[in-house]
């Protein structure tokens, strides 16, 4: 009873159907979710909250991944990359839907960490306000497609942080640092 508004027709992906979906939304901001996903109660009226008190442009909230609580914004961990800057796209962050009108769509140039780019070129904005939220809003599933894709996934998080400005060869001794240590991942991928 509070789906509005449905579309079906083909796409080049989940970011390609993101991208469509925002394009049709009618509210100042929006929030993802996975089917495999959930909100606890009183998610959204805290997101709104945080927004009314503090004129958040994002707000990333804490989210359980598994038997984990990820909390917080850190934007001093960038150097880790966003899944170590942000708790998750999914279910963790609200976001103003008028910037994509500066920052563009999703890219497709990322087939499975658009988001993560996404929300890291909004952290690193001077032009945006981040807030952390301090609640937890929900559970976001880690058996999902993209940690599927170990070896696609370690490739893309290089691209985005080499994308996002940080320092290449820092971030090529990480990628090198992750494949060893997951090694038995990478070849049994």
């Amino acid at each position: 009873d509070i789906v509005t508004y449905t579309i079906s027709e083909p796409i080049r992906g989940f970011f390609d159907a993101l991208n469509k979906a925002i394009r049709a939304v009618k509210t100042d901001f929006y929030i993802v979710m996975g089917a495999d996903d959930r909100f606890e109660p009183d998610a959204i009226a805290n997101f709104k909250k945080v927004v009314e008190k503090t004129g958040a442009d994002v707000v990333i909230a804490d989210v359980k991944a598994g038997k984990t609580i990820r909390r917080g914004y850190h934007p001093e961990r960038r150097w880790l990359g966003p899944a170590r800057m942000i708790t998750s796209h999914s279910v963790g962050t609200y976001m103003r839907t008028n910037l994509h009108d500066k920052f563009g769509d999703y890219s497709w140039r990322y087939p499975l960490l658009a988001d993560s780019h996404y929300v890291k070129r909004l952290c690193l904005s001077p032009e945006v306000k981040v807030v952390a939220g301090n609640f937890l809003s929900g559970e976001v599933a880690i058996d999902g497609f993209s940690n599927n894709k170990f070896v696609r996934i370690l490739c893309e998080y290089w691209w985005v942080q080499r994308d996002t400005g940080e320092n290449p060869l820092l971030q090529y001794l990480l990628f090198q640092i992750l494949t060893f240590r997951f090694l038995p991942k990478v070849i049994f991928c």
